[in-house]
């Protein structure tokens, strides 16, 4: 899915924030790739075992007027959706 060009602008400008904040707490912000605008993936560790990685599936059908739909995918990038540990 792909979203219409504003709703590709706002995000743009908003996802500088979004990866702001998740690299001020270990985490990173994955950009679209292979032209699918409307998906972005975020890289989470929590804190009482920054050890562990989750990861999580964002997606929007029109940004920001609509809520995200957000997963936890069975498999990203060859990796499992379940804590594991080291890197």
């Amino acid at each position: 899915m792909t979203l219409d060009r504003e709703s590709e602008l706002t995000l743009d400008a908003d996802a500088v924030a979004a990866a702001a904040f998740l690299a001020e707490r270990g985490g990173q912000l994955h950009v679209p790739v292979n032209g699918d605008s409307a998906v972005w993936w975020a890289e989470l560790h929590p804190a009482s075992d920054p050890g562990e990685t989750y990861y999580a599936r964002l997606g929007w059908s029109v940004y920001p007027a609509r809520p995200h739909r957000s997963s936890s995918p069975d498999r990203w990038a060859g990796r499992s959706p379940t804590p594991r540990r080291g890197h």
